[in-house]
């Protein structure tokens, strides 16, 4: 409440304790010397007292209508004591002090003070014969003591008044700026709260999302260590498939070596049937004979050869395999993200051997294309050199052509066979190189089954903590909306 509001309500209180006074004043008058007497003095107090009041609801400034009240209470007083000096209305000079002491103001309460114990003084010296009956001089300025005395009692009151006043205006003042801080700070938290509500939520989100995506990743990683497992028995198969190849080279190897040998000894067999003609037709039976045991021979070769380059298209296919899923695992890494890297440098790994795979079997390919060449040329000069025989057999004339022909034809073959022993000597070491690189790739093979089978524990172990996330920051989230409801 403000300092005008308490003035304009003291303004009111003393206006119903004039207004009752009086009342007070008119019934006790009209009943001890008759109301004919104080009706016009009663009708001109209620005038003024109305017209006061009405002021009082008007005047906005209480502070004006408080001095307005020393105003009206004196000139009621003067009034009264213009109209019938007595005792009675004298003492209407202290019932002015004592209303006026409702405001607990210094000044008004001095301008009250000053005004009756003036007052009383000159209508005490005007009306002394009237009142000298009942006030001596003595009693005058005691009167005027007492007011004095009095008003010194009032001031000091209306200072320790105004003083606890003040304070309580000063606590009121700081307990409006702690409330309105508190307020402030009221808003604040509750605008944090709701910030951090809505964080909760973006985080629950999130977190809910990183949940789902970790599933997804245990999921794919799963499927990638069973497409691993499949890789590593395919990588056992070629293993063994390649063995067997290796063993099939080095048979055929020996078989070069052994065709080198008997083509060294046909060779022989020519010259010395220079010198024989004798033994011409047997020699050249045996030739025959050895002939078709040699064209046989080359077409088990060329089957072997034929079976080597099936047994490579499947290596290359192989080798593509690898590659697309060397790729695929590549992209599944790189979705993975950090937890992905170390597979991606295996994928990246099996992908380089796999491309080192297909171009060792290319080369191995390109080799025994070369072999299948030369095994069928050297199958149609033997069977050229057949032919050869039969017509020395049945034409003895043309003997000496027909073993100078041999004799270069066996030349020939004696080179070939020298070639492909060369050769197969190098397909032994090509097919050995990628029976070690086979060995490698399965090894690693494993060693990245073995890692992805870690990282598809770790990958469970960092749902289960994802989960236990999401529970957490479900409690975060109850708590945020208790702290909405209770800022609320």
């Amino acid at each position: 409440m403000t300092e005008n509001e308490i003035i304009y309500k003291k303004n009111i209180i003393l206006w119903f304790a004039i207004l009752g006074s009086i009342f007070l004043r008119i019934i006790v008058n009209g009943i001890l010397i008759g109301f004919d007497h104080v009706i016009t003095l009663a009708g001109a107090s209620l005038v003024l007292v109305t017209i006061v009041g009405v002021l009082c609801k008007t005047i906005k400034k209480a502070a004006i209508m408080m001095y307005g009240m020393i105003f009206v209470l004196t000139f009621l007083t003067v009034m009264c004591m213009v109209a019938f000096p007595c005792t009675t209305n004298f003492l209407m000079f202290f019932m002015s002090i004592f209303m006026i002491i409702i405001y607990e103001k210094i000044i008004p309460i001095t301008i009250q003070c000053i005004l009756s114990s003036s007052l009383m003084v000159f209508f005490y010296i005007r009306n002394r014969e009237q009142l000298e009956t009942t006030w001596t001089p003595d009693s005058i300025i005691m009167c005027v003591v007492y007011i004095v005395s009095g008003m010194i009692v009032f001031i000091s009151m209306c200072y320790l008044t105004d003083k606890n006043m003040k304070h309580l205006k000063n606590v009121s003042e700081e307990n409006m700026r702690s409330k309105t801080k508190a307020d402030n700070l009221l808003s604040h938290i509750d605008t944090s709260v709701k910030q951090l509500e809505q964080s909760s939520k973006k985080i629950h989100i999130n977190i809910k999302d990183s949940n789902m995506i970790t599933t997804d990743i245990s999921h794919e990683s799963k499927n990638v260590v069973l497409l691993i497992k499949d890789e590593t028995d395919a990588s056992d198969n070629i293993k063994k498939t390649v063995a067997t190849e290796v063993e099939k080279v080095n048979q055929i190897l020996n078989a070069s070596v052994d065709m080198n040998e008997k083509s060294r000894e046909t060779n022989d067999t020519v010259i010395d049937s220079k010198n024989a003609v004798s033994v011409l037709i047997t020699e050249m039976k045996h030739l025959q004979e050895q002939m078709h045991y040699t064209v046989e021979r080359m077409d088990a070769l060329n089957e072997n050869n034929k079976k080597i380059n099936e047994i490579i298209t499947t290596l290359n296919n192989i080798s593509t395999q690898t590659n697309l899923l060397s790729l695929n695992a590549s992209i599944e890494a790189a979705r993975a993200g950090e937890a992905g890297k170390g597979f991606a440098v295996v994928a990246t790994e099996i992908r380089g051997l796999a491309d080192s795979s297909k171009e060792f079997t290319d080369q191995i390919q390109n080799i025994s294309i070369g072999i299948e060449t030369m095994a069928n040329a050297l199958s149609d000069e033997i069977l050229s050199g057949s032919k050869t025989v039969e017509e020395c057999m049945e034409n003895t004339h043309m003997v000496e052509q027909a073993f100078a022909k041999i004799y270069s034809n066996t030349n020939q073959f004696l080179g070939q066979t020298e070639e492909m022993r060369i050769q197969s000597t190098q397909l032994e070491k090509l097919m050995a190189d990628t029976l070690n690189d086979v060995n490698i790739i399965n090894e690693r093979t494993e060693n990245t089954s073995i890692a992805m089978d870690n990282m598809s524990q770790n990958i469970s172990t960092l749902k289960e903590k994802v989960g236990n996330i999401v529970d957490e920051y479900t409690n975060i989230s109850d708590i945020t909306d208790h702290l909405v409801k209770s800022t609320q």
